[in-house]
């Protein structure tokens, strides 16, 4: 009887493990900056992790937050929880609660910096003139990549192929009797010649 009761412990145990090294195996590897990317964003998160958010997102640097909240490896660590999409939903959420119990919005933030650039004006002090111009520049996006479109058109290239592949003497004959059409693009029934020799 009592071999009966081990024997279902160790099956409970080798079931258990077999449990945890098979959710081991399919989690994401969070030993790296790619690996904590594809984290589950709804897993839990320890006493400490939950400490570190709400202190980063009161406006604690990164380091500073994960000291405060016991890490002790030299920011390591603390540097992957911030870009694990867990850590990250919290902190989304705890940096919009911070914002609205403090009342702050953009519109007061932005009006702050003009303030302080107005008085640095007046007090005749370039470089925080400079240093507020910039901050206000960053919010409204002057600072950001400009994007450029470019059309890429491969109709021009497919004229320039059959173009080149013209004998001088179908050139001369395209030019002299079809010029008008030429430049519209139209020469199509002089380039269709050359295709049926």
């Amino acid at each position: 009887m009592a071999q009966q009761g081990k024997r279902g412990t160790n099956a409970t145990e080798e079931t258990k493990a077999a449990r945890v090294a098979a959710l081991r195996a399919s989690a994401p590897n969070t030993s790296g900056y790619a690996g904590v990317a594809e984290a589950n964003p709804d897993r839990p998160l320890t006493s400490r992790m939950k400490e570190f958010v709400k202190l980063w997102a009161q406006g604690e640097t990164i380091l500073s937050a994960a000291i405060r909240a016991g890490y002790n490896d030299g920011g390591t660590y603390a540097y992957r929880l911030a870009k694990d999409p867990a850590i990250l939903k919290i902190y989304h959420r705890e940096k919009e609660a911070y914002a609205a119990a403090v009342g702050m919005t953009r519109q007061k933030v932005m009006e702050g910096l003009l303030e302080a650039v107005e008085m640095a004006k007046i007090q005749a002090d370039p470089t925080a003139m400079i240093a507020g111009w910039r901050e206000v520049g960053k919010m409204c996006g002057y600072y950001e990549p400009v994007k450029k479109q470019i059309d890429v058109n491969i109709t021009g290239n497919v004229v320039m192929q059959r173009l080149n592949k013209l004998s001088d003497a179908e050139l001369l004959k395209l030019i002299e009797t079809e010029t008008a059409n030429a430049l519209e693009g139209e020469f199509t029934e002089v380039l269709g010649d050359d295709e049926d020799e």
